[in-house]
């Protein structure tokens, strides 16, 4: 197997074959890189990518691929450099994996309820979530704990639970003191 050029366009030529004047790419960081849904994603925060001829000289790298982190998957960048004299690196990739880990976020409206025993419970005060992939999860908050029994002086817990898409879970509580 030989050298080989090919005519590219606009009068350039590449070779094709094997030398030993291929120029390297480097990445920094790993190949494969976890980012939550809804991230940032930069090359430089991950560490970057270079590359250089084989007499040392910096050489553009040339980026295909985008990074989509709005939705669960995997996300393919391709990093291709070419010196001047038309030798061609060794093509690198990096992966990142867009996954959701966060569990939603659970506020409770209002705090403690204190109510003297026989009185009535005016009802929930109210609670809110979100989550990062799914959104507005509020609907599917689930409420345990105290009934809204008011005949007996206790200190009771009422437990507010969410669980996203992706099966994680955020918890609260709310206090409720039936006083003398």
């Amino acid at each position: 197997a030989g050298m080989y050029m090919i005519d590219v366009g606009d009068g350039q030529t590449v070779k094709i074959g094997p030398t030993n004047r291929r120029p390297i790419i480097t990445l920094v960081g790993d190949v494969t890189v976890g980012v939550q849904v809804g991230d940032t994603w930069t090359e430089a925060a991950n560490g970057g990518v270079s590359a250089q001829d084989a007499d040392g000289v910096a050489l553009t790298v040339v980026t295909t691929g985008t990074v989509d982190t709005s939705i669960l998957g995997i996300s393919t960048l391709t990093y291709t450099a070419v010196s001047s004299q038309g030798d061609i690196a060794e093509v690198k990739q990096r992966f990142i994996v867009a996954t959701d880990t966060t569990a939603p976020a659970l506020s409770l409206t209002g705090g403690s309820i204190s109510l003297p025993v026989g009185d009535t419970w005016g009802g929930e005060q109210g609670y809110s979530s979100f989550d990062n992939l799914d959104g507005d999860v509020s609907g599917q908050v689930q409420i345990t704990g105290w009934d809204g029994d008011t005949s007996v002086v206790n200190q009771f817990q009422r437990d507010y639970t969410v669980t996203d898409s992706q099966g994680n879970v955020a918890s609260t509580f709310r206090t409720i003191s039936i006083e003398p």
